[in-house]
């Protein structure tokens, strides 16, 4: 049985190590974390991810909504799922449908 590849997309360090720890724990294959949408669109490229978790808030000129709108979901069809450490009415525009 293949092991899915997971992507971490976090620009804390210390919280990017305990998820990857964790999934692997898991049994899934965890890809180096990588801290910015830049770097997540290139791991996409180079690599075969199948899920990526992303924090919404990162660092660099590119937020997350904008990395996965623009290259990962339309290029890739790699499916993302965000996670953030702010409450919901910090979120409630980031992603309008």
């Amino acid at each position: 049985m293949t092991r899915a590849s997971i992507l971490i997309v976090e620009d804390d360090g210390i919280l990017a190590l305990h998820m990857t720890d964790m999934l692997t724990r898991m049994g899934y294959t965890a890809l180096p974390p990588v801290t910015t949408g830049r770097q997540a669109l290139a791991s996409v490229e180079n690599s075969d991810v199948d899920l990526i978790i992303m924090d919404i808030e990162l660092a660099g000129p590119m937020n997350a909504i904008e990395a996965a709108v623009h290259d990962i979901t339309r290029e890739h069809d790699t499916p993302v799922i965000f996670v953030t450490e702010f409450p919901p009415p910090f979120c409630k525009n980031c992603a309008p449908l």
